[in-house]
């Protein structure tokens, strides 16, 4: 998946400052790097957020998530997802 994404970077000329991921299912809203990005994303610390699926971060509630980033100011951007179906992810 990194590959991917890192690909998706290098072709819109985006600079990462940190990479995360996180086990589990979109439904364990517990994950350790979920609960870290909130944190993050709440303390204004992410600019932009870039995710391969939006089914992969949040199963439910994408559009409050989304909401949550836009209050705080986050641009979240989900990859085009043509060359990585959530099946190869």
């Amino acid at each position: 998946m990194y590959k991917a994404l890192e690909a998706y970077c290098q072709q819109h000329s985006i600079t990462v400052d940190e990479w995360m991921s996180d086990s589990g299912s979109g439904l364990n809203y517990k994950r350790k790097q979920f609960n870290h990005l909130m944190e993050m994303i709440e303390l204004g610390q992410v600019r932009r957020l870039i995710i391969a699926h939006r089914d992969r971060l949040v199963r439910f509630g994408y559009e409050y998530f989304e909401a949550f980033c836009q209050r705080h100011h986050t641009e979240v951007v989900v990859m085009n997802g043509e060359n990585l179906s959530p099946e190869q992810e």
